[in-house]
């Protein structure tokens, strides 16, 4: 089959939205109070939303390693630069 070089094919196709240019968006109950929570101040919440809440010990576990492992990779590359300027 031969294809028109002017027409995109329909499911790569895009539209606009009609008047202001604004897309809706369906929200649900949850979302509603979390954007009304912004947009009022959002003082409602104490702390960060987490999406995939870890435990406390957890978390100070993650983050040590992490801590470790930047000092370690710092600490190989201070060698490495002064084994090269040495030689």
């Amino acid at each position: 089959m031969k294809r028109d070089a002017n027409k995109t094919p329909a499911k790569t196709r895009r539209s606009r939205a009609s008047g202001s240019g604004r897309l809706a968006v369906t929200l649900t109950g949850d979302q509603q109070d979390l954007l009304a929570d912004t947009q009022n101040g959002g003082e409602s919440h104490p702390g960060p939303v987490r999406i995939n809440p870890e435990s406390k010990e957890k978390r100070e576990k993650r983050l040590a390693a992490r801590k470790a492992r930047t000092l370690r990779a710092f600490q190989m590359a201070y060698e490495d630069h002064h084994r090269r300027k040495a030689s």
